[in-house]
């Protein structure tokens, strides 16, 4: 008699990291403290390749990258990858012959949305318009109904152009899990400070340093030298 396994192997899904292409060295530190941090199991290793501001990582759902995202300053974005091919004929193909694959966000409270999102190059709007028409007809979330404002799902078209040799290309069908906090830059905007001085800090690297230290709620902090505060500022987000 074969015997019968005692726990059940853990799911692990793929996912699409979409990193900022500014201060690149700072991507694997960042999520490496964001990880330690929380508790989330991460090999850092994984994102030595700098060349490329597209990774894709191994988690078991979404919600330990959630929390990643919810601090990280360096990922503009993630998405579970549903299906990929060398290009999108090979990825269509595949898509085709399964058409299971809809089936859980095939329900009348599943409303949905598709985005083209080519990395590395802009296509024309024609051929936006080409590639949505030919890849929602493939989508069989037929009950599902489509809502373009505040979608429950997002799926995105997503085609790697970041390198010159066509082997190593990727198309990517994906759900959209959610978004870094690219924009903290932009509300802690140096312009849109009352007071500058000559030794204030870049907002983004004051939030990058705010992750590196591990700044957390009840933390204490020193910063002998604060200036005009821009890191404490960064410490509070």
């Amino acid at each position: 008699m074969s015997e019968v396994p005692t726990k059940r192997a853990k799911m692990i899904k793929r996912y699409l990291f979409v990193f900022s292409q500014t201060h690149v060295v700072f991507r694997a530190p960042e999520v490496a403290a964001i990880c330690d941090l929380l508790g989330i199991p991460f090999d850092r290793k994984s994102l030595d390749n700098q060349s490329t501001h597209l990774h894709i990582l191994e988690f078991p759902s979404d919600e330990p990258i959630k929390q990643i995202l919810s601090r990280s300053t360096r990922i503009r974005a993630v998405y579970e990858i549903l299906e990929e091919g060398r290009d999108l004929d090979e990825l269509e193909a595949r898509l085709r012959a399964k058409p299971e694959l809809f089936k859980p966000f095939d329900g009348p409270e599943d409303s949905w949305r598709f985005r083209v999102r080519p990395q590395g190059k802009k296509p024309g709007n024609d051929l936006f318009n080409e590639l949505r028409e030919r890849f929602t007809s493939v989508m069989t979330n037929t009950s599902a109904p489509v809502d373009l404002k505040n979608p429950v799902h997002e799926f995105n078209l997503i085609e790697d152009f970041t390198t010159e040799s066509q082997d190593l290309r990727r198309a990517y069908l994906c759900r959209t899990v959610g978004e870094g906090q690219l924009l903290l830059k932009s509300i802690y905007n140096l312009k849109e400070r009352k007071y500058i001085g000559n030794s204030t800090m870049d907002p983004e690297l004051a939030f990058i340093q705010a992750n590196l230290i591990q700044a957390r709620p009840a933390s204490l902090v020193l910063d002998p030298f604060c200036g005009t505060v821009t890191f404490l500022i960064s410490f509070t987000f």
